[in-house]
C-alpha cells in the first residue's frame, strides 16, 4: 500500500469528523488499483468506528469492497501517516 494522500474533514461545522486515505494498492488477484477510504472518528472514546469504513476503486467505483475487512488496515495506516501528515 502506498499512502498518496491522508486528510481530515467534517460533515459541517460540527459534524462527525472523518478522515479519507487515497492510496495504491495491489488487491489480492494482484491488480494494482487506486483506493480511496473513509473513516470516522468514534465520538465516545475519540478512537475509530470500524463499522464506518467505505472502501472505493476510484477508478471503477462500480466494484465492491467490505470497509469492515479493511478498516483495521486503513486505521493502521492513518495512525502512522497522522503525525508525519498534521505535525
Amino acid at each position: 500500500m502506498e499512502i498518496k494522500n491522508l486528510t481530515y474533514h467534517r460533515n459541517g461545522i460540527g459534524g462527525t469528523g472523518f478522515f479519507s486515505l487515497r492510496y495504491d494498492w495491489k488487491d489480492y488477484s494482484g491488480i494494482e488499483r487506486q483506493m480511496l477510504a473513509t473513516i470516522e472518528r468514534s465520538g465516545e472514546d475519540d478512537g475509530f468506528d470500524y463499522t464506518s469504513c467505505r472502501v472505493i476503486d476510484i477508478d471503477n467505483p462500480d466494484i465492491s469492497w467490505r470497509g469492515d475487512s479493511e478498516s483495521a488496515r486503513i486505521i493502521y495506516q492513518i495512525e502512522k501517516h497522522y503525525e508525519e501528515t498534521f505535525q
